[in-house]
């Protein structure tokens, strides 16, 4: 037994001696450092003890996850219900939670997995590009196009299948924070900017903005971001009507029904509303009193204070696609305001530009304030600041209640926008349709005048 433990303490000094001497080196210098070591291992062996659990921690726990695989989100749009694989295996992530919008261009894509990040994003593909680096930074959740991506961003999504490569390092049980990563083909080296950085770079590096534009196509030309002109002082982009309110101009024609993808679609001219967005509780019944708008309901819409000059002439002769969007919604807040004794009001344009000049990140897809999609709480309170009162909440459910929507306090909120607008006026509330199911959901935002 002694024999023993005089070998082992033999060994052990030896061991620190080659130590010592391979960090030391030879000489005078070399002895002193012995001595220290043995000192340091032989007077407070619970360093010693502390130091190789650390060691047999980091061994263990944290250089694993360095060398563990990625996991690889899929998203397919071929098809509805999107198909969305992690591994080759369904992931939680139910259809209402990410759409994709055909005919124009935009994406709702909000993954709602509690282990990884809770976070939203609405935006046109050329937008999802460049809010990539802020999106990733506040879900912390590191995101990467595939260069499939690059290929058919220009086309229509529901013939392109569209990969967006979700990297993260995992372990068998959970998914660990991810790691860093960059997405190389649009910015190179410079890849690591958030959304503020990346709006510089363009500016200020015109070559890589035509690059970017190149591999877009038309739809760089919507890329837009003037939303941060307010808190970013040297950044300055003017807004004009065009990148507001589109460019297809056309008169509104329903022309039937179609199905793309295994998906039905009700068509207008210049634009399409997904079937099942459409069956809502009040919409459908609009719908189905109201099939055809022509553009000299213009003027209508003007003398009954429902839209103004100023806010039209944005769509030029014959309307346009977002002019047609406008036009259903005039309507629609109409019949819904004398339907249920609500007296609603889209906004002005003055006051829509206003309103989101400088805190919207979905000015680029708003069309006239009317949208038929998913809408989610949480947008709402990041453009507001703050959930409305209880008892502003209960006023305002009890409208849509007349009309048969039952709505989830939870998941419901409007934009407390009651605040003064530079001329005096004052909005008050801006008004969201959010139904229990979020599958069948119609938004709107109009001025709700109680």
């Amino acid at each position: 037994m002694n024999s023993d433990n005089t070998g082992d303490k033999e060994n052990k000094e030896a061991h620190s001696q080659d130590v010592a001497e391979n960090q030391s080196g030879s000489g005078c210098n070399g002895e002193v450092e012995r001595v220290r070591l043995k000192s340091l291992f032989g007077l407070h062996p619970f360093i010693s003890f502390a130091t190789k659990a650390v060691l047999a921690f980091l061994a263990i726990c944290i250089i694993p996850s360095f060398f563990s695989s990625s996991r690889r989100l899929f998203i397919s749009s071929d098809v509805y219900p999107l198909r969305v694989e992690v591994d080759g295996q369904p992931v939680g992530i139910t259809p209402c939670n990410l759409r994709v919008k055909p005919g124009r261009h935009e994406i709702d894509f909000f993954y709602a997995d509690e282990k990884v990040y809770h976070t939203f994003v609405r935006i046109r593909p050329a937008l999802f590009l460049s809010y990539l680096f802020e999106y990733s930074q506040k879900a912390s959740v590191n995101v990467r196009l595939s260069e499939s991506v690059k290929e058919s961003a220009h086309r229509n999504f529901l013939q392109d299948c569209m990969d967006y490569e979700l990297l993260f390092k995992t372990d068998a049980t959970r998914i660990q924070k991810p790691y860093f990563g960059y997405y190389k083909t649009l910015l190179g080296d410079e890849a690591k900017m958030n959304a503020v950085s990346a709006a510089r770079y363009f500016i200020a590096n015109r070559d890589a903005a035509e690059d970017f534009k190149d591999s877009f196509g038309d739809l760089a030309e919507t890329t837009d971001f003037s939303y941060l002109k307010d808190d970013e002082a040297d950044f300055n982009l003017e807004i004009d009507d065009s990148m507001l309110f589109g460019r297809n101009d056309g008169e509104l024609k329903l022309i039937g029904e179609c199905s793309i993808g295994g998906r039905d679609f009700v068509e207008f001219e210049n634009t399409m509303v997904a079937k099942d967005l459409v069956d809502t509780n009040i919409f459908r019944a609009f719908l189905q009193e109201h099939a055809e708008f022509s553009p000299e309901r213009k003027s209508e819409l003007i003398k009954e204070g429902l839209a103004d000059e100023d806010y039209l002439s944005a769509f030029g002769e014959g309307g346009s696609a977002r002019s047609i969007s406008y036009e259903i919604a005039s309507e629609f807040v109409k019949w819904f305001g004398s339907k249920y004794s609500c007296k609603a009001r889209l906004l002005t344009k003055p006051e829509y530009v206003r309103l989101y000049s400088h805190r919207s990140l979905f000015r680029n897809y708003v069309s006239g304030l009317f949208e038929m999609t998913s809408t989610s709480f949480i947008t709402h309170e990041a453009l507001s600041g703050r959930r409305l009162s209880e008892k502003d909440r209960d006023a305002v459910c009890s409208v849509f209640d007349k009309a048969g929507v039952k709505m989830s306090k939870e998941l419901f909120c409007l934009g407390a926008y009651n605040r003064a607008m530079n001329d005096g006026s004052r909005l008050k509330l801006v008004g969201v349709i959010k139904p229990d199911s979020c599958y069948e959901t119609v938004g709107f935002r109009v001025a709700i005048d109680k």
